[in-house]
């Protein structure tokens, strides 16, 4: 099994062990552990530092990941790579901590009267982010030298896993809050200096600069390139970030932990479009170099139609449960069940419209995927400012729903005046009338008085319809051809 294969592979199984556990985490045990304005600080604290974490590195993981190939020389410490890599993070830090340094009266008075403990704690942002910017940038360097199942342990198992301890440690009163946020940053800085040592544990970098072979390879572009790229990571990031950073602007911040809770439940959701991109990507950059937009085309349509399924499927899941969820959570928890369904929403549209931002981003016209991005971005800011005051939680809730369908009506429309593409047909129209009809049956189930018995056989019997009807429907051809040689075999019995 070749090396990208195998750690393929195990990054697959980690992320998703991940997935398992941070929802474990942040659903069910962390609000037993800490009440919603503390799970909101750390939420904010966390989302906060990520964002300005982002533009720390000025785009220094992008370009690693496209162009240390031109320096790759182990006899020769890659002429120097990995100092100058540093130079990105050091110097973008110094320009965002002086920046968060003039704005910080302007950032607490924004969150003093709402999130007054994050505003207490806002000093924090600067050695958070630095360290969130360096595991990105030192997380790239690995994935450079192929050597990425260490990293994604860290960060999706390792980091989880004692954070938990952390506020276990902290509900059993055995430190105080400030001790909680210097050892929920000192977390991340532990990451950091891992990675660190990590990487002269594989590798041998080197600090020099070798400025004479940077100029023969165009330092200059490379930087441009960072540069764009960054842009498209501040903006991507931001979107996942930026509406728990502007409640704890206009709400309290026990609003943000609640919110917290709420928006990750979605995510389920979307998990298999990530894992559809990672797998078709080399394909759809193979058919673009090619030219070859037939092929293209039925990438972008099979992709709508297998993960419209799947995601129609966890969409049902998830709302006709919520309500028991939301039930099994601590009193102070208790108003997620709207905001949920109007995220999965938008998380539903988002994994419905395919593999559209992959065949975007790998064609030529990838500077148009960016600055839709970017407009994204700036009207999800302005749809949370406007709405979060009026209408709270939903407002937030909305504003993520609302930037899902202008995104995604702007991938459409410009794959198919571009490029005449077109991934949804009559079977798309079927789907969603099963996703209709299952809410339909499920609202004439009857309620059972244990929550966990009620979302089993909730779960079962509905699963079991909707699969039952796209067998039928042969909407997916494989599975019609596993049912019948199970049948073959079960009979043969």
């Amino acid at each position: 099994m070749g090396i990208i294969k195998k750690q393929g592979i195990q990054n697959t199984l980690i992320s998703y062990s991940g997935i398992i556990l941070g929802f474990i985490s942040l659903v069910v045990l962390q609000p037993l552990l800490l009440k919603p304005e503390e799970l909101g600080l750390t939420r904010i604290l966390f989302s906060f530092s990520v964002v300005v974490g982002t533009i720390i590195p000025l785009g220094v993981s992008n370009i690693t990941i496209r162009f240390f190939s031109l320096f790759s020389e182990p006899s020769k410490k890659h002429h120097g790579y990995f100092g100058f890599l540093l130079l990105f993070p050091l110097l973008g830090f110094l320009l965002v901590s002086l920046l968060l340094y003039l704005f910080q009266p302007f950032f607490i008075a924004q969150y003093s009267k709402q999130s007054k403990l994050f505003a207490d704690y806002f000093t924090y942002v600067f050695p958070l982010s630095f360290c969130i910017a360096l595991v990105s940038v030192f997380t790239s360097y690995c994935a450079a030298l192929f050597k990425t199942t260490f990293p994604v342990f860290l960060n999706d198992i390792l980091v989880r896993v004692v954070s938990l301890l952390l506020f276990s440690i902290y509900f059993l009163k055995w430190i105080s809050i400030d001790t909680l946020v210097v050892l929920f940053v000192a977390i991340y800085g532990a990451q950091v200096l891992s990675l660190l040592f990590y990487i002269f544990q594989i590798d041998k970098p080197g600090l020099k600069v070798d400025w004479p072979f940077f100029k023969e390879n165009k330092v200059k572009t490379l930087v441009e390139y960072g540069l764009l790229f960054s842009i498209a990571a501040i903006a991507g990031i931001g979107l996942r970030y930026i509406d728990s950073v502007i409640i704890g602007m206009y709400l309290p911040l026990a609003s943000v932990g609640v919110y917290a809770i709420a928006a990750l439940i979605p995510t389920v959701i979307e998990a298999p479009l990530a894992a559809i991109e990672k797998i078709s990507n080399p394909d759809i950059a193979k058919e673009w170099e090619n030219g070859n937009i037939p092929e293209l085309t039925k990438v972008y349509y099979q992709s709508t139609k297998y993960l419209m399924v799947i995601g129609g499927l966890l969409f049902i899941g998830i709302n006709i449960n919520i309500q028991s969820v939301q039930n099994l959570l601590p009193v102070a928890y208790r108003q997620i069940v709207d905001v949920v369904g109007i995220i999965s929403l938008g998380s539903l549209i988002n994994v419905s419209t395919g593999v559209n931002s992959s065949i975007i981003y790998l064609s030529k016209k990838y500077k148009a995927g960016l600055l839709m991005l970017l407009m994204l971005f700036l009207v999800t800011i302005v749809l949370n400012i406007v709405l979060i005051p009026k209408f709270g939680l939903i407002g937030a809730a909305a504003s993520n729903a609302i930037a899902a369908i202008l995104f995604n009506g702007a991938k459409y429309f410009f794959l198919f005046n571009r490029y005449k593409m077109q991934p949804f047909t009559k079977t798309i129209f079927y789907v969603l009338l099963l996703i209709v009809a299952c809410f339909m049956v499920n609202y004439f189930l009857p309620s059972l008085s244990n929550e966990l018995v009620d979302i089993a056989y909730r779960s079962v019997l509905i699963s079991l319809l909707y699969i039952f009807v796209i067998h039928k429907l042969a909407i997916i051809p494989e599975t019609a051809e596993y049912f019948t040689k199970w049948k073959l075999r079960f009979f043969k019995k």
